[in-house]
C-alpha cells in the first residue's frame, strides 16, 4: 500500500483483513449476505448494499471485533465465537485519501477533477436542488484561476451549492 497525490493505492499482494459476528461465512463475496450486528427487526439490514468495511492490519480487524462484541453485549446478545477473515488484492486498486486535508466540498470537487473524474458534468444530479452538477462546472474551473477573486467565489458557489440548510424547530 502505497500513498500519492490525494490517493491510497492497494498493490498487487496486499492482504485486508475484516470481522464479522458470524460463523460459516460464503467463501466469496455475497452482496446478499449481510453481518448480524447491522439487522434491525422494523428496519432490515443497515447495509442493504452489501459493503464490507477492511483493514489493513489484522490487529486493527481484532479490536474492532472486540469492541463489536462489546456493544453487542451491551444490549443483551452475547457471542461466543466471530471470524476475522482476509483477502488479497489481485490488481491495483487506487482510493481517495480522505485524510489528505480535504474538509470543504470544493477540495472534494477540485481533487476529484485532478484524478480524472470530473463530477460536474449532466451525469450528477442534486434531487434536492433538481439540477445537474454541470450548473458548478465554471466554478471548478474558476478554482484554478490565477485571480483570487474568482478561485474564493468558485470555492464559495461549490460550498454553498452542497449546503444543507439547517432545520428550524419552528417549522416542525
Amino acid at each position: 500500500m502505497r500513498k500519492e497525490n490525494n490517493s491510497i493505492i492497494l498493490e498487487i499482494g496486499d492482504t485486508l483483513y475484516r470481522y464479522d459476528l458470524g460463523e460459516n461465512l460464503p467463501n466469496i463475496w455475497d452482496p446478499n449476505y449481510h453481518n448480524i450486528e447491522y439487522s434491525y427487526d422494523e428496519l432490515g439490514y443497515k447495509n442493504s448494499i452489501g459493503a464490507i468495511f477492511l483493514y489493513s492490519k489484522k490487529l486493527a480487524a481484532k479490536l474492532t471485533l472486540a469492541n463489536a462484541i462489546k456493544n453487542q453485549a451491551s444490549i443483551g446478545r452475547n457471542f461466543t465465537n466471530a471470524t476475522i477473515t482476509s483477502t488479497r488484492i489481485e490488481q491495483e486498486i487506487r482510493l481517495l485519501d480522505l485524510s489528505s486535508g480535504i474538509n470543504e466540498c470544493s477540495n472534494l470537487i477540485s481533487v476529484l477533477y485532478e484524478l480524472g473524474i470530473d463530477v460536474t458534468t449532466e451525469h450528477y444530479y442534486s434531487y434536492q436542488k433538481k439540477v445537474s452538477f454541470d450548473c458548478l462546472h465554471s466554478s471548478l474551473m474558476n478554482l484554478y484561476s490565477t485571480e483570487p477573486k474568482l478561485r474564493l467565489n468558485g470555492a464559495k458557489k461549490i460550498n454553498d451549492f452542497f449546503m444543507i440548510s439547517p432545520i428550524s424547530l419552528d417549522n416542525l
